[in-house]
């Protein structure tokens, strides 16, 4: 019966470490793609292809925050709303500044308007997508931060 206890405990406990490899790889995985949506919506601003900045900044931060609910919660979120994924975050107890939930709500619309051409009247301009990559670079900045805080808690 100890044996059965003892060996039932450690399976538990070696699950709960495997799950959080698992996140933590997995959490990284979407990181690493945040990165590269970072530097296309550069690269896409010195091109003029300002739609394409207003997005990749956009998804830039949808992917960052999905990796950091993957290693809080181990699930992955099927939503593209900016809004609702930082929302998921402050439900779970954690407080995000006024500014960054005003950064992350610039960056919103972009999700949809930047990727059909008939979402909106006008064309994207170099002041838009440069004011996308500033409220982008500032989310980022809190969210690399605020992911190093919660791996240090963890």
């Amino acid at each position: 019966m100890f044996i059965y206890k003892y060996i039932n405990k450690f399976s538990r406990n070696r699950n709960n470490f495997t799950k959080k490899v698992e996140n933590l790889m997995f959490t990284e995985k979407w990181i690493k793609k945040s990165e590269h949506f970072q530097k296309n919506a550069k690269n896409c601003f010195l091109d003029n292809l300002y739609d394409l900045a207003c997005f990749s900044a956009q998804q830039a931060i949808e992917f960052f925050l999905k990796g950091i609910i993957i290693y809080l919660t181990g699930h992955k979120p099927y939503i593209h709303s900016l809004n609702n994924l930082i929302q998921e975050i402050i439900s779970l107890g954690f407080q995000i500044p006024q500014n960054i939930i005003e950064s992350i709500n610039s960056l919103e619309e972009h999700y949809m308007q930047a990727r059909y051409p008939d979402s909106r009247l006008n064309d994207y301009t170099k002041n838009e997508a440069e004011n996308a990559i500033k409220n982008m670079e500032v989310v980022l900045n809190f969210l690399n931060k605020f992911y190093e805080q919660i791996k240090k808690a963890k």
